[in-house]
């Protein structure tokens, strides 16, 4: 696993952002529009397009029916009205008419500002999407959740993140 400092490091942009509610289904994958309240490392626009790694699939398309959701590494959508600290680098050679990003590390790459305990859940095989999709990451042991939490904290101490 990488280190704070190899996060940073290799992140070309760390931001602070809010989702502004405009998303496109691309694929296996979701674009998110997000403003950007605070550049902390890097240069960028106010406004970004984020590859959220997470697939939606239909039971029925046209009527909206989601049949399930697949993410990496249980990534979990950015919540409207919440500010995230978001570790980017740009996409390359992703066929779309806005400049892209993705997070440097899929697990590591977006963090909640106000971040809680309550904000994760380990969980097992038996759990379903709907009840684990309020949670922002979603992990499967305890040591994975303090890593993240041990990242997170750096980025908050690092850049002086009240």
């Amino acid at each position: 696993m990488e280190s704070f400092k190899e996060l940073q490091e290799e992140s070309d942009i760390i931001a602070i952002v809010t989702p502004t509610g405009d998303s496109v289904i691309l694929g296996d994958s979701v674009i998110t529009k997000v403003k950007v309240d605070n550049i902390l490392k890097g240069e960028c626009e106010e406004y970004l397009n984020i590859i959220e790694p997470v697939s939606l699939f239909y039971e029925n398309v046209e009527e909206g029916n989601l049949s399930y959701v697949s993410s990496i590494n249980g990534y979990n959508f950015m919540k409207q009205n919440k500010e995230y600290i978001v570790l980017l680098n740009k996409a390359n050679n992703v066929d779309y008419s806005d400049e892209l990003y993705v997070y440097h590390n899929v697990y590591l790459g977006k963090f909640p500002k106000a971040y809680k305990d309550i904000s994760y859940k380990i969980y097992d095989d038996i759990d379903i999407y709907k009840t684990i999709n309020s949670y922002e990451q979603v992990f499967n042991n305890i040591e994975a959740v303090n890593y993240y939490k041990d990242i997170y904290n750096q980025i908050i101490f690092e850049y002086k993140i009240n």
